[in-house]
């Protein structure tokens, strides 16, 4: 999607439990008992949906102490502007109005930040790029509203 925001990604060492949840994640969507993926399977798809250009070089090195940065696109409204000024700096973000009225927010920030931000802020604001951590947000809101469906939930005794 060409959405007139920039696509340049500066690759940092990727922290190795990020990299072990975003593995998990493949596994977990791409193989059963009878499907499974190599390795170059897993850096293909880590290249492809998880924006991982330089994957390669950190199979197997990992700084524990870095994330990777990465564009996330988010849409959101106007009064969500201070919150993402307060949690990413005013110089990480891009801000465009979209045709529908809302917001338009590209950020230079670690899926960690975003997805914590994300999911602080469900009611205003929705990760539109890169999908795979959309569908990490709309797992963890499934996950949350199971525990609401579940009839033990809140008994004692």
């Amino acid at each position: 999607m060409n959405n007139g925001i920039t696509n340049a990604h500066m690759y940092i060492k990727q922290s190795k439990k990020m990299l072990a949840l975003d593995i998990l994640d493949i596994l977990r969507r791409y193989t059963d008992a009878d499907h499974s993926l190599s390795q170059k399977q897993i850096e293909e798809i880590l290249r492809k949906d998880y924006d991982m250009a330089g994957v390669r070089r950190y199979w197997n090195r990992v700084d524990p102490d870095a994330a990777v940065e990465r564009t996330v696109v988010f849409r959101t409204c106007e009064e969500m502007i201070p919150s993402f000024v307060d949690r990413f700096g005013e110089d990480s973000l891009r801000v465009g109005r979209l045709d529908d009225g809302w917001l338009q927010v590209s950020v230079r920030t670690n899926y960690d930040r975003a997805l914590d931000f994300a999911m602080r802020n469900t009611m205003d604001t929705a990760i539109v790029e890169p999908k795979a951590l959309r569908d990490r947000v709309v797992d963890r809101l499934r996950h949350g509203l199971d525990g609401y469906n579940d009839d033990s939930f809140g008994k004692v005794g």
